[in-house]
């Protein structure tokens, strides 16, 4: 199967990337609510300290007053089984004096995987979003993950385990029998793989869901579709589509979030 594909002629996959670019910037979305910690996973094999930092601020005034600030970073440790990580994430933007946009997360997970197969993850993460009237929410768990397939072209995890979730929410109608304040113990649980079509094309997807132990009615779902495509050597085109669901919202929060979003990557 993956033998018999060709690379793509290098103007036709040059073509093929604007295309795809202009296509999903013309459809843009909103921040989900959940996040896929898979494709933060750092991708390290040597020992020490790993990393990076991203920031961009837009600015501009006029006829139009527009102002928007992103910064991520993140920092993991790699030795012998242990990959410790840390990032974080903030999102802030104004147009014409009214925000539209203020959220941020910060996620620490520590994975070891003890056999080549197996491994356990520790894990914590805090995170607010003034657009989804969330004050603040805060996950501690820890869990199993599991190695099912590993194939250079392919290869399949699955992860379970436990989360104590800790949410605070702000504007819930007094009649809402959804409380302005949660703690529940949720089971929390993941499959993910990574299939390499052919040299320049790689797709990924993870699934994950986490019901409440008391009331598995009570539950958030994420599925998070990626397409990595190989332009030149150590650019590629990444393509994300998320979708997320919530079960129990309150009234006035929209249960289905999405978000489409392109990126360039460098290698090196």
């Amino acid at each position: 199967m993956f033998g018999s594909c060709n690379p793509l002629p290098r103007t036709a996959r040059v073509g093929l990337v604007l295309g795809l670019v202009l296509g999903w910037l013309a459809v843009g979305g909103v921040a989900a609510a959940q996040i896929n910690t898979e494709a933060m996973r750092p991708a390290v094999s040597k020992d020490g300290v790993h990393g990076w930092l991203l920031g961009g601020v837009t600015w501009q005034t006029g006829n139009s007053n527009y102002f928007s600030t992103n910064l991520a970073g993140k920092i993991a440790y790699h030795h012998g089984v242990h990959t410790p990580f840390l990032q974080l994430s903030f999102n802030y933007g104004v147009a014409t004096d009214a925000r539209y946009d203020n959220k941020g997360f910060a996620h620490l997970r520590w994975p070891a995987m003890w056999h080549r197969r197996v491994g356990s993850e520790l894990f914590a993460q805090v995170e607010f979003n003034e657009f989804n009237s969330q004050i603040i929410r805060t996950l501690v768990g820890a869990g199993v993950r599991v190695a099912v397939v590993l194939h250079k072209k392919f290869e399949l995890f699955v992860g379970t385990g436990y989360m104590f979730e800790y949410e605070e929410l702000s504007d819930v109608d007094e009649a809402d029998p959804h409380p302005d304040v949660t703690k529940y113990h949720r089971w929390t649980s993941y499959v993910s793989f990574r299939l390499l079509i052919t040299k320049w094309l790689t797709i990924a997807n993870t699934m994950y869901i986490q019901p409440r132990f008391r009331d598995f009615g009570d539950y958030r779902f994420l599925e998070s579709f990626s397409l990595m495509f190989k332009v030149y050597k150590a650019l590629s085109l990444q393509q994300v589509l998320d979708v997320a669901f919530d079960s129990r919202s309150p009234w006035h929060i929209y249960p289905w979030d999405t978000v489409m979003v392109t990126k360039l990557v460098v290698k090196y």
